[in-house]
């Protein structure tokens, strides 16, 4: 990851120019913060390029692809390769976005995903243990 981190070190001392958005948003100016993605992408390409050889550079960032045998013995269609492709990309936010925040909020999201399905599980369960005993009342058990 030297040359990433390299890269976002650079970074912390670059000008940019700031634009506002028709909402009043801030932002860096597109063209700034295209380059600043392509570099930032490009860096992060060479480092994992540099040790792992199946590794791209495509329009959406960096694809991986990583060997596994079980889609390799289990794929039907001859254009499988018998690899499961990922694309890592990078998105440069506005400037009004906190990374604390943000963190905080896709935590409390998870959160309630995971109660929500805690919950639908025990309903479940709470209605096929209803559905046993009314068989088994039914039966004369």
């Amino acid at each position: 990851m030297e040359t990433f981190l390299s890269k976002i070190a650079e970074v912390k001392d670059r000008k940019f120019k700031i634009t506002t958005t028709a909402k009043g948003v801030e932002q860096l100016q597109q063209t700034e913060r295209n380059t600043l993605k392509a570099e930032l992408v490009n860096a992060l390409f060479a480092d994992i390029k540099a040790q792992y050889d199946f590794t791209f550079r495509v329009k959406d960032g960096v694809m991986l692809e990583i060997e596994n045998a079980s889609v390799a013995d289990g794929v039907t269609n001859e254009l499988g390769s018998g690899a499961i492709s990922i694309t890592i990309d990078i998105k440069v936010n506005d400037l009004e976005t906190n990374a604390e925040s943000e963190s905080e909020n896709y935590r409390i999201e998870v959160e309630e995903k995971a109660e929500k399905k805690a919950a639908a599980a025990a309903k479940k369960a709470d209605k096929i243990a209803r559905d046993t005993a009314e068989r088994k009342a039914r039966k004369g058990e």
